[in-house]
């Protein structure tokens, strides 16, 4: 089984979740969060 790290790309330098990415219950996440998931998630299939 593979993993595909999204977690990573959610931080700031500091090793914090980037708030902006968050809906203000900083549960939900954004549009821009999910953006950046299918950028990380996409090409796995295609590498496999």
């Amino acid at each position: 089984m593979d993993f595909v790290d999204v977690y990573t790309p959610m931080l700031d330098a500091s090793g914090q979740p980037r708030a902006e990415l968050f809906r203000a219950d900083r549960l939900h996440m954004t549009a821009d969060e999910y953006a950046i998931w299918r950028k990380v998630v996409a090409p796995v299939p295609e590498e496999r």
